[in-house]
């Protein structure tokens, strides 16, 4: 039985002949091409699959809205390849990111409470000697407190800050990338807070410091008064066999004891032919056979038929020819079309190195773009900023203390503008500065390396040099604002504080007698130019030089008065180096002149040999100050000479690391596009004339064919005839007989049985075929009917009202990346303030009016007339607060012009306005937040500094007796006006008195307040008395203000009334602005936006044209593919039937008669 099956299937493969159809072809050619084809098919089939078994498959498989836990699954499995782009590719960091900072136990503890700290007053701290703890007990727990609440509000404001910011992402983050760029942003803003916040307590102390601030602990400055004698000395510190200065070093620290009252401890010393072609002669000469051919070529051409099937022979020859005209002529035009027409091309290069990207961008500058796979590359990864010094902050002037000890052996009483005397104490600052200069530039490049540059593709050379060079230049102007900006708000706070400075020239003292006292009072000498008072200007100077008290001075010494050229002594010691001048020091012959002028007045006093060997400022050093540029110049430059800073492009586009780059360019005659368009037309043409070439030939044949026909036959005998024949066509219809050449003519095989039954097979087979066919057709056109396809369209360069048109009709699918995804704020948003405060433009700030209220500048006015130089002294705070403010609103607005918004997809209008609304409230929240918290920051520091107020605000000052070795007594004042007593001590944000005592008259002045220093009672204070005539003539009337009566403006608007509530300190907390005005421009954001493209998809159903097109691209597979299925079927059925017919008859029991 096995091998009967393996005979009949090798008799099949040997019989198998797929070409009995080409009569053209002998019987056994037939069998060899079956066989050269079947070997060809195995061979092609066997080498596909080899290769697609071997080639690994990418399988791009697409999840529609993961949950978490789901993502968490596939980036196990498939963290190299999972992508997940997420819908929102800016996300608040306060919605992922959440703090609950815990301070130290000390915050929370009772040490830091009121009731505590109220009961370490003490009247008498004054008695207690300067090592003593119970002297400074109260201010060091007053400076924790100060410390918690102050630290607590500003972790509180950068967290607000942090939570307003986004995070810009295009993919979602796997969980240990998300994990691991949070705790570096944390991690960065953790040292960036606490960097900043040191830099500022290191501000505040080196301008209390270095300005010799009078503390009312007397830990830093020993006053002694004897008679008319008066010294003033620093507190000195033992540790060991050095000594201490308060003066010259901000460090000194000394064990803290509790001491009997009476007792003094003095200090101790101590990184190849395959076959024979078939029926051709080779006995024939060359012409003979090319004349054969010819002959044979003719009539092959003339007898030619592609359609065989015709009943009429001639039809099909015909229609063949119609068929071959009509496809030339179509090819003819689609070459001619396809040849003239200009194609662009789009060429993609994968993962391109930086000199194929130089290359094709000097070929296709304005078509190649290179998506970044990197969207936000890091300053540092690309910039390289450094800095270099003026030679001041590397001379000996101030390193290695060595002209710094040009006055250590200095002997003898001196003029306060003596420069031996006051000359160098501004090195001290200079040297101090140099270093917080230094330590600026250091937190602020910190934190600028961690900003990050955002770009969604690779940008041009040019305009990467042009977009760096702008951050460079920002960054430069930022970091020198706020340096000069703090350092103006600590100082112009400590010049309007009018904080008591012993050792300045213009500070005297007197006495003041009572029945068991002696007070202790301040006066103003006028000793500057210009009879300038420090009171009312913090910009009063005079000379320094050398000065000889002594009589007689040696006539043949140095003169006896030498000015240094551009060095002054101010209102401070900061103050005097601000307004001076490196000139002497780059002139060797002057610094000699300061050397050999030492001894003048006492020709014991030797210089310090290291102080003597000071090497002049280079004047041949190139530099952008000149020797007699002002230090306040220099300072507010940092001290930079020069900002050097290198760019890497190549780095830039390492770390942007496209993944592909794509140009495009147009092309004429392109052979490749010729043959494609045509391979891709040909075969639906081809088929398309194949159905109605035959049709149209029959139909012009029988048209012509009845113009001849019998004129007698009516219509309806010849529709009849015309229905018979199109039934017995129908029945004849066979689509599988075979032809045979016989004898030049064509007959069909009827001879046997076993043809006819093969003929009804045939038939049999054409109709299930017709049948199969029309059902399939009819699914097919059903399907493409009834079935919608997604249209995907894109816009090039949409304009805006593009982009809006297109939002109003596919809002859901509509996409415009942004080409430029950083844009800046200053393109499209515009804020400043609108109208500020009345206050602050009206003449109660004005010079005139201070100065009228300030009276006149003798001793029996300092005496008896402190309230109104303290009355006078808020308008001149006022006054500075209201240019202070301005300043630090113009340099915010700076800084917010330069931030930028990130946005990868074009925002509509209504997001884009929501969010500028956000981000502009943002701006206008955080500005008065972080003013606020440096103001009160700084005026707690004085408070917790106890730093004396000149006119006795916060501290009195007595005079000792022998016991106490004659050391002024410091005693705070004690306010008792509410019926609460007080210590400026302990409670100076509680401590306020509203009676006025001028001359021994008491005068309330409605508003007006008076706290422990100017500031606290200016901020407490109301103005609405001097808005109102009656009121304000009362008090010009009190003061005998005669030179300023009916010089006040109040016909101008004011906010404040007799009766208004608002307080000068909710002023200043608002920096003054009454109202804001902001602006957005949504067309020029769209324009910086400027996406190259706009992408929408619609749903619709099919088009005719869609279906035809669709129709003939089937119609060739489904004809040849359905065709042999019913044939090989329908046989296959026959032979299985037969089969058990044969089997059937075989087995039946015939009886035996």
């Amino acid at each position: 039985m096995s091998m009967n099956l393996v005979n009949k299937f090798r008799d099949l493969i040997k019989n198998l002949n797929l070409y009995d159809e080409n009569q053209k072809l002998s019987l056994i050619d037939q069998l060899l091409s079956t066989k050269i084809f079947i070997c060809l098919l195995l061979f092609s089939l066997t080498i596909i699959i080899l290769f697609t078994s071997f080639t690994a498959q990418i399988h791009i498989v697409t999840v529609d809205s993961p949950s978490e836990d789901f993502f968490k699954q596939l980036s196990m499995k498939y963290s190299q390849t999972l992508s997940c782009l997420c819908q929102q590719t800016s996300i608040n960091q306060g919605e992922i990111v959440s703090f609950h900072p815990q301070y130290h136990p000390i915050c929370s503890s009772q040490f830091i409470n009121q009731t505590f700290l109220s009961s370490l007053t003490d009247i008498n701290v004054s008695e207690y000697w300067p090592i003593d703890y119970r002297l400074l007990v109260s201010s060091h727990i007053e400076f924790l407190q100060i410390f918690c609440r102050m630290t607590k509000e500003k972790v509180t404001d950068v967290l607000q800050e942090f939570s307003s910011r986004y995070l810009i992402t295009s993919q979602i983050l796997s969980y240990n990338a998300f994990q691991t760029q949070m705790s570096t942003i944390v991690k960065q803003l953790q040292q960036n807070t606490m960097a900043k916040h040191k830099h500022i307590n290191d501000f505040i102390w080196f301008s209390i410091f270095y300005n010799g601030l009078y503390s009312g602990l007397r830990s830093n400055l020993n006053m002694v008064i004897q008679s008319v004698n008066k010294s003033i000395s620093p507190i000195k510190y033992a540790n060991g066999l050095n000594n201490c200065d308060c003066k010259r070093n901000d460090t000194c620290i000394y064990p803290a004891y509790i001491l009997n009252v009476v007792e003094r401890i003095v200090p101790n010393d101590g990184s190849s032919a395959l076959f024979i072609l078939p029926n051709i002669s080779v006995n024939l000469n060359l012409k003979q056979r090319i004349r054969k051919i010819q002959r044979n070529l003719r009539q092959q051409i003339l007898v030619y038929n592609m359609f065989p099937l015709s009943n009429d022979i001639k039809d099909g020859i015909y229609a063949t020819r119609f068929y071959i005209l009509c496809l030339i002529l179509g090819l003819v035009i689609l070459i001619f079309y396809s040849s003239i027409s200009t194609q662009i091309r789009s060429i993609t290069i994968q993962k391109p190195s930086f000199e194929i990207y130089k290359q094709l961008f000097e070929q296709y500058p304005s078509t190649l773009t290179c998506p970044c796979s990197h969207l936000s590359i890091k300053y540092s990864s690309i910039i390289n900023i450094t800095t270099t010094f003026h030679q001041i902050c590397l001379s000996d002037f101030i390193k290695d203390d060595m002209w710094l000890l040009y006055s250590m052996n200095l002997k003898g009483s001196y003029s306060g503008y003596d420069f031996r005397v006051s000359g160098i104490s501004p090195f001290r600052i200079l040297q101090k500065l140099c270093l917080l200069s230094n330590e600026t530039i250091t937190n602020e490049l910190t934190v600028f390396n961690n900003l990050e540059l955002f770009t969604i593709q690779v940008l041009t050379d040019e305009v990467f040099n042009e977009q760096i060079y702008s951050i460079i230049d920002q960054f430069r102007q930022q970091t020198i604002a706020s340096f000069y900006d703090l350092f103006q708000i600590v100082q112009t706070s400590i010049q309007v504080n009018q904080f008591a400075i012993l050792e300045n020239i213009d500070t005297d003292t007197a006495l003041l007698e009572g029945t068991d006292y002696v007070r202790v009072i301040f006066d103003f000498i006028n000793v500057y130019e210009n009879n300038c008072s420090c009171a009312l200007n913090g910009l009063c100077q005079r000379s320094l030089g050398f000065y000889c008290w002594d009589s007689p001075c040696p006539e043949n010494a140095i003169a006896n008065r030498f000015i240094v050229p551009d060095w002054f002594i101010s209102c401070s010691t900061i103050d005097s180096l601000l307004i001076s001048a490196l000139t002497c020091f780059y002139n060797s012959s002057c610094i000699q002149m300061l050397i050999d002028g030492f001894p003048l007045g006492n020709s014991n006093n030797r210089i310090d040999p290291r102080a003597a060997n000071v090497t002049p400022l280079n004047p041949m050093i190139q530099s952008r100050f000149t020797p007699l540029t002002k230090l306040d110049k220099i300072i507010s430059e940092l001290f930079i000479e020069q900002w050097i800073h290198s760019i890497s492009f190549k780095k830039y586009f390492q770390e942007c690391s496209p993944n592909e780059c794509i140009y495009t360019y147009e092309e004429n005659f392109n052979i490749s596009y010729i043959i494609t368009t045509i391979a891709g037309i040909i075969g639906g043409l081809s088929v398309a004339l194949r159905i109605l070439v035959p049709l149209s030939v029959k139909l012009i044949r029988r048209i012509f064919r009845s113009c001849y026909t019998s004129n007698e036959q009516n219509i309806t005998g010849r529709f009849s005839i015309f229905i018979i024949q199109i039934r017995n066509k129908f029945q004849q219809m066979n689509f599988y007989r075979h032809h045979k050449r016989t004898n030049q003519t064509i007959t069909t095989h009827l001879e046997t049985n076993n043809d006819i039954v093969l003929i009804k097979q045939q038939r049999i087979a054409t109709r299930v075929y017709i049948i199969l066919f029309l059902i399939s057709i009819g699914i097919i056109l059903i399907f493409l009917t009834f079935n919608s396809q997604i249209n995907s369209i894109t816009i090039s360069s949409p304009s805006l009202s593009t982009f809006e048109e297109l939002y109003n009709k596919y809002s859901s699918t509509l996409i415009c990346p942004c080409s430029n995804i950083a844009i800046s704020y200053s393109t499209f948003v515009s804020i400043q303030p609108l109208t500020y405060y009345q206050i602050c433009s009206s003449d109660l700030i004005s010079l005139d009016f201070i100065t009228s209220l300030w009276g006149m500048e003798t001793r029996e006015e300092y005496a008896f007339n402190y309230d109104r130089k303290i009355l006078s002294g808020l308008f001149r705070v006022l006054s500075a607060f209201c240019k202070l403010t301005k300043n630090t609103i113009e340099q915010n607005m700076k800084v917010f012009s330069t931030k930028q918004i990130i946005t990868l997809k074009t925002l509509i209008r209504d997001s884009f306005e929501s969010q500028i609304d956000s981000i502009i409230d943002n701006f206008i929240v955080q500005t008065l937040a972080q003013f606020q918290w440096i103001h009160h920051y700084i005026i707690d520091m004085f408070h917790g500094n106890q730093l004396v107020h000149k006119f006795n605000l916060n501290w009195k000052l007595f005079l000792s007796n022998s016991e106490m070795n004659y050391a002024v007594r410091t005693v705070p004042v004690w306010f008792n006006e509410s019926g609460k007593s007080c210590l400026c001590t302990t409670s100076s944000s509680q401590c306020f008195r509203s009676l006025l005592e001028t001359n021994e008259y008491i005068i309330q002045i409605p508003g007006i307040i008076f706290g422990c220093l100017p500031i606290d009672g200016l901020r407490q204070s109301t103005l609405g008395c001097f808005y109102d005539s009656t009121c304000f003539n009362e008090v010009v009337d009190f003061f005998n203000m005669n030179d300023f009566r009916n010089g006040h403006n109040q016909s101008l608007p004011s906010d404040f009334n007799l009766n208004s509530s608002v307080t000068i300190g909710k002023l200043i907390d608002e920096l003054f602005v009454k109202t804001w005005q902001n602006s957005s421009n949504y067309s020029n954001y769209y324009l910086s936006c400027s996406p190259l493209s706009c992408q929408y998809s619609y749903v619709t159903r099919n088009s005719i044209i869609y279906i035809i097109t669709k129709f003939l691209g089937l119609y060739g597979g489904l004809t040849v593919g359905l065709k042999l299925f019913v044939w090989h079927g329908l046989n296959t059925y026959w032979k299985i039937r037969q089969y058990v017919i044969d089997r059937h008859q075989q087995n039946q029991v015939v009886p035996v008669t």
